[in-house]
C-alpha cells in the first residue's frame, strides 16, 4: 500500500484555492535634453509600493501543502538615482536635409561600365573596381581615364551592392544572401563570410507595405575600408555600421540619410553616403552621424549608387535609371 505521505496525489485542478495577490509597482522617470542627439535620464522604480503580504499557497510533490509562504515585499530598484547617458540617434529629417549647405558638384559621364548594372565602386591608385548586380556578379578593374578593363574576376555574390579593398582582398556585399565576402581579388574565391549586420525589408520600392510572408530580405548597400576596419550600409536598418572584418562584429552604428543608403566613400573623418532616393550624397561626421553638408544631383543626372573617391575627385555609378554609366562630378 502506498504512503499518503510519499504518494502522488490525485486531486484534481481547482480544488484548492489560495489567497488573492496584491501588488502595485510604480517607475518615475525623468528625461533631461542635453544636446539634439543626447539625454540624462534619472530613473526610479518601486515593486509592491504598498507594501503588501501575498500569502501563498504550495503544493509540493510528496507533500503536504502549507500556507507559510509569502511573496516579496516591498522593493526599490537597486539602480535609483544613477544617471543614463544615452545617444538617442534618430532619423534624419527632411527638414535637416533642407538646411545643409551646398558644395556645388557637376555630373560627368565618364564611360559606360564593362557590365549592364554596375552597382559599386572602389578607387585604389591603379584603377577602379566596378562591382556589377546582374548575375554573374562579375567585378573588373578599369582605367580611369577610358574605362578600358584591366582586370576581370568572378565572384560568388548574388545581387552584390558594396564592394571595397582592404588587407589584401576585396570586400564584396552578396545583397541576397545577407552576407558580406571576403574575396581573393585575382581569382574571385571567397575566402570569408560573414552575417552582414541591419538586414530586413527594405522600405521602399514596390514591395515595401508588401505583407507576403515570403517576402526577401535585404542586405548591405554600400562599403568602405577605413584604417583596418570597414564601414558597411543596410537600407533596412537605416544604419552605417562600424565592422571589425576578423570577425565580423559590429564596433558601433551611426544614422543613415534616409531609407536608401547606397554607395560610401572616406574623406579625411567623413563619411559621404548616397542617398539613392534624394538623388543626393551626404557628408556625415563619422563619430555620430551628423549630417553637415550635400551634393545635390539632377533629375537629369544619372541616379547614384555605388560611390567613391580619388585624389579627391568622386565617381558614382548607376545600375538602374541610365543603367551602365559611371559618372564623375566635376
Amino acid at each position: 500500500m502506498r504512503s499518503l505521505f510519499t504518494s502522488d496525489g490525485a486531486v484534481g485542478i481547482g480544488q484548492v484555492y489560495g489567497p488573492g495577490l496584491t501588488s502595485w509597482d510604480m517607475g518615475m522617470f525623468k528625461n533631461t535634453r542635453i544636446s539634439e542627439r543626447w539625454n540624462v535620464q534619472l530613473r526610479a522604480e518601486f515593486f509592491n509600493q504598498v507594501n503588501y503580504d501575498n500569502p501563498g499557497v504550495n503544493v509540493e510533490r510528496r507533500r503536504v501543502w502549507r500556507h507559510h509562504l509569502y511573496s516579496p515585499r516591498r522593493h526599490l530598484l537597486a539602480a535609483m538615482g544613477c544617471l543614463s547617458l544615452s545617444s538617442h540617434l534618430m532619423a534624419v529629417t527632411v527638414e535637416d536635409k533642407q538646411k545643409l549647405p551646398i558644395v556645388t558638384k557637376r555630373a560627368e559621364k565618364a564611360f559606360k561600365s564593362p557590365g549592364e548594372h554596375p552597382n559599386a565602386l572602389e578607387a585604389v591608385p591603379d584603377g577602379l573596381w566596378i562591382l556589377d548586380q546582374a548575375d554573374p556578379n562579375k567585378v573588373h578593374k578599369v582605367s580611369y581615364t577610358d574605362g578600358s578593363v584591366l582586370v576581370e574576376i568572378q565572384t560568388e555574390s548574388i545581387h552584390g551592392s558594396g564592394i571595397a579593398y582592404g588587407d589584401g582582398a576585396l570586400w564584396i556585399a552578396s545583397t541576397n544572401t545577407l552576407k558580406t565576402l571576403k574575396v581573393d581579388p585575382k581569382t574571385g574565391k571567397t575566402l570569408a563570410s560573414f552575417d552582414t549586420p541591419g538586414v530586413g525589408y527594405n522600405k521602399f520600392g514596390r514591395n515595401a507595405n508588401s505583407i507576403n510572408p515570403n517576402r526577401r530580405m535585404n542586405g548591405a548597400h554600400g562599403l568602405q575600408w577605413v584604417d583596418g576596419r570597414y564601414w558597411i550600409t543596410t537600407p533596412a536598418s537605416e544604419k552605417i555600421f562600424l565592422v571589425e572584418p576578423e570577425t565580423g562584429r559590429v564596433l558601433r552604428d551611426i544614422p543613415a540619410p534616409g531609407v536608401r543608403p547606397h554607395g560610401l566613400a572616406w574623406d579625411n573623418g567623413f563619411l559621404w553616403c548616397v542617398e539613392s532616393n534624394d538623388r543626393a550624397i551626404y557628408k556625415l561626421d563619422s563619430k555620430d552621424g551628423k549630417l553637415v553638408a550635400k551634393i545635390q544631383l539632377t533629375n537629369d543626372d544619372p541616379e547614384p549608387h555605388g560611390l567613391a573617391m580619388n585624389n579627391g575627385v568622386f565617381w558614382y555609378c548607376d545600375a538602374e535609371t541610365q543603367a551602365g554609366w559611371v559618372c564623375r562630378l566635376a
